[in-house]
């Protein structure tokens, strides 16, 4: 297998649904509804185990990762009860790329009338 933690699980739940899939039809009484509750387990059991299987095989190779940027990690420009510009927030307005003024009005520094919101 790609990866050997998954042994253990993938062995598990392919028996506990193979069980139910393969072994709990044989013991269904006999009865008028016998192959309506047949299907409906035999169904059920490969449902519910491709689903699982599926969801579980797609994160070992996933199709795209988390899309960070600069602006998503940078920490909030200031402080909430100060409203002073913290250092780190600072820093990311100048290395963003967008002009510090733009950033300023996006973040509530500066109104877009262009007062500062500071004092």
């Amino acid at each position: 297998m790609a990866y050997s933690g998954l042994a253990v699980p993938i062995a598990a739940v392919t028996a506990f649904w193979g069980v139910v899939g393969a072994l709990l039809p044989w013991l269904v009484p006999k009865g008028p509804n016998r192959g309506v509750i047949n299907t409906m387990l035999v169904t059920c059991a490969v449902c519910c185990y491709l689903f699982w299987l599926i969801a579980i095989l797609a994160q070992l190779n996933p199709l795209f990762g988390p899309q960070l940027t600069n602006e998503t990690i940078c920490p909030p420009p200031f402080h909430p009860r100060t409203l002073r510009v913290s250092k780190a927030a600072s820093s990311c307005l100048h290395s963003s790329g967008k002009p510090e003024r733009e950033l300023q009005v996006l973040w509530g520094m500066v109104g877009s009338n262009g007062i500062n919101m500071d004092e």
